[in-house]
């Protein structure tokens, strides 16, 4: 089956209407966030039962069919090291999408490595090499080189098998109850809410200023942070 790029309104409201039911949803998303506050949302990639489909937000009027079932309580939503994902859709829709199966949480508890990357996960349970090659591209140029929509299609092609493989392991060992708290967690609205009066943790040698010092970072931090968010404009390091 040939991967689907979706590129018009009628595709993507077809394509949804096919996964109508799923058990779960292999996610992945492209972004940049070089010079703005938030991400900017550049491609979707999803697989599941019915194929792998590349969604372009740039290019549709509304993501609303789709939004629909990634925010369906009843399908399951894989990712790997899904927080910056779960971000994007949070600032967009107000709360981030659950339930979730994060594979690179659970290959830490299975042992599997302490953060692994996606390639390299793929590589060790299922002995594929991936091509790493576009990590930088520019996803909110367009036209898209035929070399990146492969690649971002790679992003989910195999979740579905980490997933079912990990999860086996998990149920084997009476761990997925568990680890589903944790999963949980990711999803809390607390964790991608904004908190400007904490930034000033972010600063470098913050640890030196005490007293009257630190309660100056602090205000100056959180006016820094609050004018970024109202302008959408990248927060400049110090």
């Amino acid at each position: 089956m040939n991967d689907l790029y979706i590129v018009d309104q009628p595709a993507l409201v077809d394509f949804c209407a096919r996964l109508h039911g799923v058990p779960w949803l292999a996610l992945d998303t492209e972004f940049i966030r070089e010079q703005t506050y938030y991400p900017q949302l550049g491609l979707i990639q999803i697989a599941s039962l019915a194929g792998i489909a590349i969604i372009d937000p740039l290019a549709l009027p509304s993501l609303d069919p789709f939004l629909k079932l990634l925010y369906d309580p009843a399908v399951t939503k894989l990712l790997h090291a899904g927080q910056q994902d779960l971000e994007i859709f949070f600032h967009r829709c107000g709360a981030a999408p659950s339930p979730i199966f994060d594979t690179q949480l659970a290959a830490l508890v299975l042992g599997q490595g302490d953060q692994i990357g996606y390639a390299a996960l793929v590589q060790r349970m299922l002995c594929v090499a991936l091509d790493k090659a576009h990590t930088r591209a520019d996803w909110q140029r367009r036209p898209l080189n035929p070399e990146w929509l492969a690649y971002a299609a790679d992003d989910v092609r195999y979740l579905p098998e980490l997933y079912r493989q990990q999860q086996a392991m998990l149920d084997e060992r009476g761990w997925l109850e568990a680890l589903a708290e944790d999963f949980a967690r990711l999803c809390h609205t607390d964790r991608y809410r904004a908190q400007p009066w904490e930034s000033w943790r972010r600063i470098r040698e913050h640890h030196r200023l005490h007293g009257v010092e630190r309660a100056a970072l602090r205000e100056l931090a959180a006016w820094r942070e609050q004018q970024a968010m109202s302008h959408d404009a990248r927060v400049a390091g110090f």
